[in-house]
């Protein structure tokens, strides 16, 4: 009966397998075992090198020959270019000082001592010089923070998701919430080129027959926030919809309970084709639906449109605080 392997540590993280056993030899016959367990399945196997250092996925571990105890420090692979979110990048501020933060908190993790976090820290903040950011920057998010405590590290964030207007505005939001005590934490949906190009692959011609939109490029867009002017009068009128603009628009001219038609029944009364003179334009877009309320909340207290009901303005002040 052959003698099963030794082991003293197993684990695993999705397709990589961290073993610790007494020497070469019990390894080499750990990976003959699991290599035979299934013939679609071929492992490959890594030795320690001469420092009995072994690294993985972004951590090295290390055995001390002194005291026989495990040091970790943190890793990445030599080929990996000193890549990060550049300093000159169109994304919001306070995003660029999280990456920043979550990086260190990464670094930190996994460095059991001291010397080699102050080493990965300050390959960091030469990653960092390198992207575009100045010291100064530097030293107050990366130096200035590791010293300081957070007032509600001992507490459970909220998380609110809203979308990206300024760092102004966040900064109102975040004091609001820092009155009442509240550890609050705002995320704002990424959206790159490559999104915008997937979403929008350009204006389609409208084919709808008697569509009431002048500008037919616009017809078929979805997600976004609209204007409706009566040419008549001036007034105008602020909505948000996911389906078509010329879909949603013919809703509003149709039926009798929308605040459109009856502003447009009444200031253009000798109208009997119901071809009322007016202009629609796309003011903001997204895809999000939650996003697209919000914005749409937004466009009504900044233009305060005129044909808009009152009930519409209802559900304002609970999304801008």
């Amino acid at each position: 009966m052959s003698r099963q392997p030794s082991l003293s540590i197993y684990a695993r993280y999705v397709d990589d397998i961290f073993i610790l056993t007494t020497d070469k030899n019990e390894a080499d016959k750990i990976f003959e075992e699991i290599n035979n367990i299934d013939p679609n399945i071929n492992f490959t196997i890594e030795y320690p090198n001469n420092e009995t250092a072994l690294s993985l996925l972004d951590f090295t571990v290390k055995i001390n020959p002194l005291n026989s105890k495990p040091e970790f420090e943190f890793y990445q692979k030599k080929i990996r270019k000193p890549i990060f979110v550049n300093a000159a990048s169109a994304i919001p501020l306070q995003q660029k000082r999280n990456y920043i933060t979550n990086e260190i908190k990464r670094i930190t993790e996994r460095c059991s001592d001291d010397t080699s976090l102050r080493k990965n820290i300050d390959k960091f903040e030469h990653k960092l010089e390198t992207n575009g950011y100045p010291r100064d920057f530097i030293r107050n998010n990366i130096r200035k923070k590791r010293t300081q405590k957070n007032k509600y590290d001992n507490k459970e964030y909220f998380y609110l998701k809203i979308p990206f207007i300024s760092n102004s505005v966040d900064n109102k939001i975040k004091r609001i919430f820092q009155k009442e005590g509240i550890p609050l934490r705002l995320a704002h949906r990424s959206f790159t080129l490559r999104n915008y190009l997937k979403r929008h692959p350009g204006p389609q011609m409208c084919t709808l027959n008697n569509c009431p939109i002048q500008n037919n490029e616009i017809c078929t867009i979805t997600g976004c926030i609209y204007k409706i002017k009566c040419k008549n009068c001036q007034e105008c009128y602020i909505g948000s919809t996911k389906r078509s603009l010329h879909t949603r628009l013919l809703e509003h001219l149709k039926s009798n309970k929308s605040s459109v038609h009856q502003h447009l029944t009444k200031c253009q009364p000798n109208n009997t084709t119901h071809s009322y003179t007016i202009e629609t334009s796309v003011i903001d877009r997204d895809p999000d639906p939650i996003n697209l309320r919000f914005l749409e909340a937004l466009h009504i207290k900044n233009i305060k449109p005129a044909i808009n009901s009152k009930e519409e303005f209802h559900f304002i002040d609970p999304l801008l605080f």
